[in-house]
């Protein structure tokens, strides 16, 4: 207890009651991240192209084959590259005759719905590959939070912040798109991590 009120402070209690043993918690943590892992590419494989990924797979893919940033430069390109690099061993086909210079026009979006044209059904095998890509970085950001929760609070606190995670609706539903928030996210909670921690 501290001499504030009866507010249990993890600081004042026995070792041994927020700790669990390396065995049992190596376990349930790796079975946590492996069902996340499960959750994040079965659903990766089953749901459809959101309105963001049209434009961010084939942006993601110009970075690499024309080096250049200008499509989609609205947000930082490092998602959308990791999510290109499974499909270009794939041999997608593209085509950027919908692309312009012109600095009023974003032409993503034209140049998105082309890539889904010309790649037809197969585009979906495409998508599963770039969505698949980005899994680890909803595997790094519970991986800080694994480790800051546990620093902080003790194991207890560290696995159930897994647990909620894992099962997280809001985790699930972004963790599987090639879109920037789960990146944003996973460099969010890192970043915290780090200068919270000093």
């Amino acid at each position: 207890m501290s001499e504030a009120g009866n507010v249990l402070n993890p600081a004042d209690q026995p070792d041994s009651a927020l700790r669990i043993s390396s065995p049992l918690r190596r376990t349930v943590l790796i079975l946590l991240l492996s069902v996340h892992s499960l959750l994040l590419a079965v659903s990766a494989h089953r749901n459809s192209w959101t309105w963001d990924e049209v434009a961010f797979l084939p942006a993601g893919i110009s970075h690499w084959k024309c080096g250049h940033f200008d499509l989609f430069n609205v947000n930082p390109p490092l998602v959308r590259m990791v999510a290109a690099i499974p499909v270009l061993f794939a041999d997608p086909q593209l085509d950027w005759s919908r692309h312009t210079d012109n600095v009023t026009v974003r032409p993503e979006r034209p140049v998105g719905e082309q890539f889904l044209k010309i790649n037809g059904q197969r585009s979906f095998l495409l998508l599963t590959l770039a969505r698949w890509a980005c899994i680890p970085f909803s595997l790094l950001a519970v991986t800080v939070t694994y480790l800051w929760a546990r620093q902080l609070f003790g194991d207890w606190a560290a696995l159930l912040s897994v647990l909620l995670w894992t099962f997280s609706p809001t985790v699930i539903g972004h963790g599987q798109l090639i879109t920037a928030d789960m990146g944003g996210t996973a460099f969010g909670v890192l970043g915290s991590s780090r200068f919270i921690d000093g």
